[in-house]
């Protein structure tokens, strides 16, 4: 029998998911790929690779462990990752969103796309120019263009959140606030610990990653 994800976080990007990823890792009862990202649902190409392959790029090496996550954090501003996970997953997946101030996340963004040397531009520029860019790469299916200066649109969290509400139960749906959790980390934690329905356990929650 495939063992697939029972929870995900979707996102939003720049927001604290690789911390909170760090962080619930270290369970001995929760059992995250290596790879962060996987990308298979945001992804045509690699969804189009099928649930199988999913499974064994990323999950082949489950041992016994009650959950089973997945991290990719863009799959909350994409516009078919919803009907695609609710296509593909158990109808009880649960989901985390992590929502930061929109104006500091986009300036990380901006600043995370820079520091790979795919931005020349001055932030202001790049918002000026964001509609355009991602209008292009739409038009030639340019997956990695479309994430990497969707500055503005992937802030938009209203929309991207009641496209998940339309296909899950909000009860389903855990939403943590960036700020509050690098303020009380362990509080968050147990929070996402319990709405997951895994016991506690101690674990470093010191860790910031991508700081």
């Amino acid at each position: 029998m495939m063992m697939l994800p029972n929870f995900l976080c979707i996102g939003a990007a720049k927001s604290g998911t690789t911390t909170l990823y760090e962080i619930l890792k270290q369970h001995s009862n929760i059992f995250l790929p290596s790879f962060k990202e996987p990308h298979f649902f945001d992804d045509d190409e690699r969804f189009k690779k099928g649930i199988e392959w999913y499974h064994n790029t990323y999950f082949s090496s489950i041992n016994k462990e009650k959950l089973v996550g997945e991290f990719t954090p863009t799959y909350l501003s994409s516009p078919y990752s919803a009907k695609r996970i609710k296509s593909s997953l158990d109808i009880d997946v649960k989901l985390l969103v992590l929502l930061r101030n929109p104006v500091d996340r986009a300036y990380s963004h901006f600043l995370h796309t820079k520091r790979d040397q795919y931005e020349d531009l001055l932030f202001l520029d790049a918002l000026e120019k964001e509609n355009k860019r991602l209008s292009v790469a739409e038009n030639s299916r340019d997956f990695l263009s479309n994430l990497r200066y969707s500055y503005i649109e992937q802030g938009k969290y209203f929309k991207h959140i009641k496209r998940y509400l339309q296909e899950f139960e909000r009860g389903q749906i855990h939403i943590m606030i960036f700020e509050e959790f690098i303020k009380n980390p362990q509080e968050e934690v147990e929070k996402v610990l319990s709405f997951l329905g895994v016991e506690k356990q101690t674990l470093n929650v010191a860790i910031q990653s991508n700081q």
